[in-house]
């Protein structure tokens, strides 16, 4: 099982288990218990982290235990993260006949496409003539699936 939350929001996990004895519900993050705060509520077999962060991102794992054995389930949490510019292109000034890029980068996640036309995040042209002069803007968003 996945899910997927925004940055700031709230995961929810719900285990649901069955025993007899009642199994003691534990969650764990890379093998080790999570331990509650102001973020992270356990609930009667769920769990729940607010604002959400991307650190939070990873696989979950409910662990049902009682004195005849133990059972695991795996829930997997994607954070996504809003893109923003890590390099935006800058005032460039060239001579007619040169060549010229301009470079634009973004983060985010899922990683943001950045659209600069013409070449994955630059552009570039080759013999800069007076009529590539002017402003030019620099796009980026997430991919939809």
């Amino acid at each position: 099982m996945s899910i997927v939350v925004n940055e700031t929001g709230t995961a929810s996990f719900q285990c649901e288990v069955e025993g007899n004895p009642q199994p003691k519900v534990t969650w764990l993050r890379d093998n080790s218990s999570l331990l509650a705060n102001k973020r992270v509520v356990s609930t009667a077999g769920g769990l729940v982290i607010n604002d959400v962060t991307l650190t939070d991102d990873g696989t979950y794992t409910c662990e049902a235990r009682n004195i005849l054995g133990v059972m695991t389930s795996l829930v997997r949490l994607t954070v996504q993260v809003g893109a923003s510019i890590i390099q935006k292109p800058s005032l460039v000034i060239v001579e007619e006949g040169h060549k010229v890029s301009l470079v634009c980068q973004a983060t985010g996640q899922p990683t943001p496409t950045v659209t600069l036309r013409v070449f994955n995040g630059r552009l570039e042209i080759t013999n800069v003539t007076k009529t590539d002069g002017g402003n030019y803007m620099h796009m980026f968003g997430k991919e939809h699936s």
